[in-house]
């Protein structure tokens, strides 16, 4: 039997490796597996597709929309040779909005012409940067899955779809923020920068307690050193908690936290046509038909004090306000 491959591989190209993972021979987290582009998937039955397509567009930071199948397709556009049905080492099945499998090696089964999959980005995708900076997080140094927490921010509803923001945690030194914020930045359709640091902000997000007690909701554990904080990102997984509270009819398939899809093709921006090139520098989705321009939707609260309140707006922008007068920004 072949070796398991557990750690970066740079030795072999992106489809090698999916190749490797459909034959079982990588079984792990993909957390610093390769320096490409890494996707979540959610896959539904076709009636809630517009439902879903609605959700990441209304809530583009944590469900950045890469690509929408056709009903019964399973070969991405943007992995060449891909099969999604085998291609991530581990995955999650629901049936009528309970979790009936997880961590199986395979969905060929359960995937049917009524299924329509989504590739939503992912924060693996910029970890390699933050490597090349000096900066790697622990979880991928380790090879461990990110820990990943549900917050008590809520999503903007589209449809059957609501729930809460789950957030992915990387800890940095707080002088180490700034540069991890512009690495970060850049990758608008991974979730760009985080939206919140620090342990004030872990405790307004609600996750100070679960991290301080050594939990997590998905993921690996990992702690956190004694000079570092927390820093948040918008997660991926956060699909998966709006299926859960939605309780959707029906067999739906997901990645296993922290499993992913590796090689998700990088395009110039010449690529585009001008209205989806707004769309990426907003932060919003790719439009449901090229050449439309998605419009942009109004800020939402992420905390509200007594006299002040922090917003993320639709473009992923972080504000401070005192009560609609913005105060600072931190870009």
């Amino acid at each position: 039997m072949p070796a398991l491959i557990t750690s970066y591989a740079p030795e072999y190209s992106s489809q090698e490796l999916r190749l490797k993972i459909r034959r079982g021979e990588i079984k792990g987290s993909t957390s610093g597996l390769a320096r490409t582009m890494q996707a979540n998937l959610i896959v539904l039955p076709k009636t809630y597709a517009k439902d879903f397509r609605g959700l990441c567009m209304r809530n583009p930071v944590a469900c950045p929309l890469l690509e929408c199948l056709k009903p019964g397709d399973w070969e991405s556009r943007l992995a060449e040779n891909s099969d999604l049905r085998t291609d991530i080492p581990a995955y999650n099945v629901w049936k009528d909005g309970k979790l009936v499998s997880r961590r199986k090696s395979d969905i060929r089964e359960e995937w049917t012409s009524d299924h329509v999959g989504f590739l939503i980005g992912c924060s693996y995708s910029f970890e390699t940067a933050l490597k090349d900076a000096g900066l790697e997080p622990m979880c991928s140094k380790k090879n461990l899955a990110v820990p990943m927490y549900i917050t008590n921010i809520r999503l903007n509803p589209s449809g059957v779809f609501s729930g809460f923001y789950v957030v992915s945690m990387r800890s940095y030194k707080e002088c180490d923020i700034p540069r991890v914020r512009e690495i970060t930045g850049n990758y608008i359709k991974q979730h760009g920068e985080p939206i919140a640091w620090g342990w004030e902000e872990a405790a307004r997000i609600g996750v100070r307690r679960k991290i301080e007690m050594g939990m997590v909701d998905f993921g690996d554990f990992v702690e956190i050193p004694d000079d570092e904080i927390p820093v948040f990102w918008a997660c991926g997984v956060t699909p998966q908690v709006a299926v859960q509270e939605s309780r959707l009819k029906g067999v739906v398939m997901s990645h296993l936290p922290g499993y992913v899809l590796i090689r998700i093709m990088s395009f110039p921006l010449a690529f585009f046509p001008p209205s989806v090139i707004l769309a990426l520098s907003i932060g919003c989705a790719f439009p449901v038909h090229p050449g439309k321009c998605i419009c942009i939707l109004h800020d939402r609260t992420l905390w509200r004090g007594a006299d002040k309140e922090r917003t993320i707006g639709a473009n992923g922008l972080v504000s401070n306000h005192v009560r609609g007068r913005p105060l600072a920004h931190r870009h």
